[in-house]
């Protein structure tokens, strides 16, 4: 079995991959690309392939309007998964 730390490191780096991404995609769509938050809202949810995210936010503003950044980066990020993965796997492996 691995030690305590070693399982808290792993844990902190998983965290930090599922963040860190969002929060880096955030920043750059605001300030550098100048992007509506609309926009920004519904291409975070395709791009994590988060469909129960988009559903809340249509249910908590009562508008559909973010499914239309949403839908192709869902299917970017479907394709981006399939592929990524498995060379990811195999090169920490």
């Amino acid at each position: 079995s691995l030690p305590v730390l070693v399982n808290i490191n792993r844990s902190w780096i998983g965290i930090l991959v599922s963040i860190l991404p969002h929060l880096f995609t955030l920043l750059f769509s605001k300030f550098i690309l100048k992007m509506n938050i609309v926009d920004n809202i519904g291409s975070l949810c395709g791009s994590g392939t988060i469909t129960a995210a988009l559903n809340a936010v249509n249910a908590e503003t009562d508008s559909t309007v973010f499914a239309l950044s949403y839908t192709p980066t869902y299917a970017l990020g479907n394709i981006f998964l399939t592929v990524m993965a498995p060379l990811i796997v195999a090169l920490l492996a």
